[in-house]
């Protein structure tokens, strides 16, 4: 039986994006929403453990029960040898029942990894419920097994390996986008529109962590691959932001078998739903690139905040209460529950300003991660009962293998 500290927490407010804590405009009315309220960052707050609910109603407790486990260890996948200096370490495994870390160290590994002593201390471990299931795919959704950071609202180097940055050749900053493929990245539409008659005009930096620097890792370099095309839906409205999905094919696949820190993240099936379940969006945060170009802060590394899925009825009871008196939305709004999920709604943690286009992950129960959503639009920043909306992945999976043969 486990037993879990309770802890009220007091929320900090760390705005990822360093004072953009509320994302550009609102949705115009009739479902209508232009690309200047784009949620493009994080928000995170030292929550603890929020509990999945189980009834739908997305009620969450922004305090809860935080576990602790042994220091010296790190998660590492079970099909694989614990690297060089340590040992396997008994583990157990998580259950579908038991309340995800929010933000905090962990007590064991999730799915089918194992924990390896020796490595760094203090390590968060992702754990929680996983009603989808498992990842049936192979060869995608690992993370790197390299130490964790102490940092709870920081990420780590090769924790989020399929995260990668759209840039102009000039270094310009685009946005976020997803690793699904050695050749293919998954990104939100608006994000790329522009450049679909110039798509050679932008690059793919895979493998970054902190956009800061160029020398990080020298053992663990980023890649720079040019795009050769982009793919967006045909139905694709860029006044709605409906059916706000676009492929970028690279001009040379990505040779991940000598580049662990670096992999692909894998689909969900067509039409699954995720709901109730925590997951994670990770980005930069709009500052980390000072005048729109990588390399010119020391404040770039990647951050990363738990949210949970919403019912998506729910959630438009929600945006309807929070917009009944902003013309863009208003007591009738119809959420397009085909473009869009919704995630989120705790006081302080929310993808906010800076990273549009960047994936929403959901963990298996096999311990590989899916890509659910892409960072879309939202009301306000991190406010509590008031839910982010993000582009829902699940519902364009046949068009993503139509269109890339994965």
């Amino acid at each position: 039986m486990r037993v879990y500290v309770i802890l009220t927490v007091v929320l900090t407010y760390v705005s990822i994006c360093r004072g953009q804590v509320h994302f550009g405009d609102d949705p115009p009315a009739n479902n209508q929403q232009d690309d200047t309220s784009d949620r493009l960052g994080l928000l995170a707050g030292t929550l603890g453990v929020a509990a999945v609910p189980t009834t739908g109603q997305n009620s969450f407790n922004p305090a809860g029960s935080q576990a602790t486990r042994q220091a010296g260890c790190f998660c590492h996948p079970s099909n694989q040898e614990c690297p060089a200096g340590t040992q396997t370490r008994g583990t157990q495994r998580r259950t579908t029942t038991s309340n995800r870390i929010a933000n905090a160290p962990g007590e064991d590994c999730p799915g089918q990894k194992v924990c390896c002593s020796g490595g760094a201390t203090n390590l968060p471990i992702q754990r929680g419920p996983s009603p989808a299931g498992p990842i049936i795919q192979q060869d995608c959704g690992v993370q790197g097994s390299f130490p964790r950071s102490p940092n709870p609202l920081e990420a780590s180097f090769g924790e989020f390996p399929w995260m990668t940055v759209i840039l102009e050749q000039n270094n310009k900053f685009i946005g976020g986008g997803a690793l699904i493929s050695n050749d293919w990245i998954l990104t939100a539409a608006h994000k790329v529109q522009q450049y679909i008659s110039r798509p050679q005009s932008l690059k793919i930096r895979i493998g970054d962590f902190d956009v800061s620097r160029a020398d990080e890792n020298p053992q663990f370099p980023h890649v720079e691959v040019a795009v050769q095309q982009i793919i967006i839906h045909p139905q694709f409205d860029p006044s709605k932001l409906s059916n706000d999905v676009a492929l970028l094919r690279l001009s040379r696949p990505v040779d991940r078998r000598n580049s662990p820190h670096i992999e692909r993240v894998c689909l969900p099936d067509q039409g699954q739903t995720f709901s109730p379940q925590r997951c994670w969006v990770t980005g930069w945060g709009e500052e980390s690139f000072q005048g729109g170009n990588v390399g010119s802060t020391g404040g770039g590394k990647l951050n990363k905040v738990d949210v949970p899925i919403w019912d998506p009825f729910v959630c438009q009871e929600r945006l309807r209460e929070a917009g009944r008196d902003r013309p863009s939305i208003g007591p009738n709004y119809n959420l397009d529950m085909t473009s869009w999920l919704c995630a989120g709604g705790e006081p302080g943690k929310d993808a906010c300003s800076g990273d549009g286009g960047a994936p929403l992950v959901c963990e298996g129960s096999d311990g590989r991660f899916a890509v659910v959503g892409l960072v879309a639009w939202g009301l306000g920043c991190g406010q509590q009962n008031v839910p982010g909306v993000y582009v829902n992945v699940p519902s364009y999976v046949n068009f993503i293998r139509q269109n890339t043969g994965i």
